[in-house]
């Protein structure tokens, strides 16, 4: 799996998309239609997380597989935080400090990989990583942990 590390400023989960978007459309994991199927999708299915443990959120946006061309994860490392709409609350909005862009081609393991990401969210040593924003870090520990 290809890994991005992009540090980007944004206002909102839109912004964010089209940024980690622009940086998969660029390096070829994308179709050209990801872009607005990802966005069509978090408005639909919000994938904001709020990690309670360590008090912080994360986003783990993606879009379907047939629009993705190499599978990839753009990890997203906004300068302030991000607001994304809730997951289990779709009504609330979470501050993400983390927004990781799954591109997936193939859908098998794809479940696996999320259910190892729980964990590592609430590792303080990973919380610590994006509190410093050391994308390097956290993507060894997403690799280590979950690929």
């Amino acid at each position: 799996m290809q890994t991005e590390v992009v540090h980007f400023d944004a206002e909102s989960s839109t912004d964010a998309l089209k940024s980690l978007t622009s940086v998969a459309e660029l390096n070829d994991y994308v179709t050209d239609a990801y872009g607005e199927a990802l966005l069509d999708r978090e408005s639909k299915f919000p994938t904001g997380i709020y990690i309670p443990l360590l008090d912080y959120s994360v986003a783990i946006p993606h879009a379907d597989a047939d629009l993705a061309t190499e599978q990839a994860l753009v990890v997203g490392v906004p300068e302030s935080s991000v607001p994304f709409d809730n997951m289990e609350a779709p009504e609330e909005t979470v501050d993400a400090e983390l927004v990781l862009l799954l591109v997936v081609t193939d859908t098998d393991g794809y479940s696996e990989f999320l259910s190892n990401l729980v964990p590592l969210f609430q590792e303080k040593s990973f919380y610590e990583h994006v509190q410093s924003g050391d994308g390097d870090a956290i993507v060894e520990k997403i690799s280590d942990a979950c690929l």
